[in-house]
């Protein structure tokens, strides 16, 4: 704070050896089988010292106080907890994604706080925004082999909807859009134009078929005097057609908030699956999960997000209705896919368990 020129040539030295640092262990982590997953807090700390002190040991031990047996023992102590550890973490996850459905319908993404939810059938891909973390789309897109995207839903421009979506330029061939407002939103649109994706400005009434999906635009109404935000989401009703068998019917809500529901209660029906609106903020109205009645209510969510998201007064409201609740802060990916019996649907989660199916023959599958 003294002398400000010098404290830049100090940071300007510090700086080298550290990118150096910073360089190779970039380049490290990318190489295949260099990262592996390992427990998380007290437990990964424990053990991480443990195998670090057996290492030293093997390559430290004197000659005095120990022989090329003890060496060897240790080595092998060592080893062996190694190979513990790694059969019950990243043992336990390949298992996992061994049993992911391959026939997945429906998936919401882990992208932290944001919303990026998949549609799939009959080769066919939709994808209902793009959350702000790119790195934790590309993941998403990477692990369910999406190479292309045959429709792009930006529901709003809020950056925990959009923010990622250069990840996805040259991927969408098809974008819909509602009311564009600040320079900020034209930038968007103006990017996926760019690359070639021909974009739409929707409203209510609209409709077009994915697969053998049916979608219908229930929300924004005609933008002409419509505020851009999250009361502007467009809301999108999913329906399977005939050829669609084993497609859970769906109900995407945007940020759209209590009073926006209430206007869309003429127009809600039942569905199999819903999105929580607002990543659950307390601004819901219970009616219209009441009249959706979906078996599974996904949830945005990044852990630990400052906004108290989900709130009580929105998982009660899912809850009222009935329904499971999948957050990605607690479960990671969560798919939906048709189940053994007709009319039921396999929920499988990347980690922990959603809990007993309450009805709509809806089943934890993780």
């Amino acid at each position: 704070p003294l002398v400000p020129p010098l404290a830049t040539v100090v940071a300007a030295v510090a700086w080298l050896p550290s990118a150096w640092i910073a360089g190779i262990a970039t380049v490290a982590s990318s190489l295949p089988g260099a990262v592996l997953p390992w427990p998380e807090g007290g437990l990964g700390a424990v053990i991480l010292a443990v195998l670090t002190t057996v290492g030293l040991l093997v390559v430290g031990v004197p000659a005095r106080l120990g022989s090329v047996r003890l060496r060897r023992h240790v080595a092998l102590s060592g080893a062996a907890l190694l190979v513990v550890v790694a059969g019950a973490t990243a043992g336990a996850h390949a298992l996992a994604l061994l049993q992911r459905p391959a026939d997945w319908r429906i998936a919401q993404c882990d992208v932290g706080q944001g919303d990026a939810l998949l549609v799939r059938h009959g080769g066919q891909v939709a994808l209902i925004d793009t959350g702000r973390d790119a790195a934790l789309l590309q993941r998403c897109l990477d692990t369910l082999g999406i190479q292309r995207l045959d429709l792009l839903v930006l529901t709003h421009f809020d950056d925990d909807h959009v923010g990622a979506v250069e990840v996805v330029h040259g991927l969408a061939e098809r974008v819909l859009v509602g009311p564009v407002g600040r320079p900020a939103d034209e930038a968007v649109v103006e990017g996926l134009v760019a690359a070639g994706a021909t974009v739409h400005e929707v409203a209510a009434g609209q409709a077009g078929a994915l697969g053998g999906y049916r979608w219908r635009v229930l929300a924004p109404p005609d933008h002409r005097g419509v505020e851009p935000g999250n009361e502007a989401s467009i809301v999108l009703e999913w329906r399977p057609g005939p050829q669609c068998a084993g497609c859970p019917s769906l109900l995407t809500l945007g940020d759209v908030g209590a009073a926006g529901q209430r206007a869309l209660l003429g127009a809600v029906h039942p569905v199999d699956a819903i999105t929580l609106a607002h990543h659950g903020a307390a601004d819901q109205e219970a009616e219209l999960y009441s009249r959706a009645s979906p078996a599974v209510a996904l949830i945005g969510v990044g852990a630990d997000n400052g906004y108290g998201h989900p709130t009580p007064e929105a998982l009660d409201a899912v809850a009222g209705a009935g329904a499971l609740t999948a957050r990605s802060d607690l479960h990671g990916l969560v798919l939906i896919a048709p189940g053994e019996q007709p009319g039921s649907w396999l929920l499988w989660t990347e980690r922990g368990v959603v809990g007993e199916h309450a009805r709509g023959g809806a089943r934890p599958g993780g």
